[in-house]
């Protein structure tokens, strides 16, 4: 059975430390226990239920970096069964402290009595901004070769 978590700020964090963390266990029981739920990562397919879900984060978590997690510009809505936080996520590498990348996220949480509030959607894209700084990087780079 899933930890039960009393408000959807209390996933939300919990889903961020079990991130940086890379805390397989912690990211599992942030999410609903479905077949309903789903995940997209940045420029990545729409993965659909939780074996596909928990799977991408193991994954992810195979990586070597660690990453941190800074929330900015986080709006809120909620009635009594589903939040919805949009936020944009300030990502940074512990390897590249320089290198900021910015995902517009929306997270999606249910609530039920028997099981509290869980995860039922994370939906991450790369902002705007942080394609266009890369194209601009990618163009210094390539004229200080030539």
């Amino acid at each position: 059975m899933n930890k039960r978590f009393d408000t959807a700020d209390e996933v939300e964090q919990s889903f961020y430390r079990a991130l940086h963390e890379k805390d397989i266990h912690a990211m599992s029981e942030v999410w609903k226990d479905s077949d309903a739920i789903a995940c997209i990562h940045p420029m990545g397919a729409r993965l659909l239920g939780r074996q596909e879900v928990m799977a991408s984060w193991q994954q992810i978590f195979s990586g070597a970096n660690i990453l941190a997690f800074e929330l900015k510009d986080t709006r809120r809505q909620q009635s009594a069964m589903l939040a919805v936080h949009l936020v944009h996520e300030y990502i940074t590498p512990d390897d590249r402290k320089d290198r900021v990348t910015i995902a517009v996220t929306t997270n999606i949480y249910e609530y039920s009595e028997h099981a509290g509030w869980h995860m039922i959607l994370h939906h991450a894209s790369l902002s705007p901004k942080t394609v266009i700084e890369r194209k601009a990087d990618e163009v210094r780079q390539q004229n200080t070769l030539h």
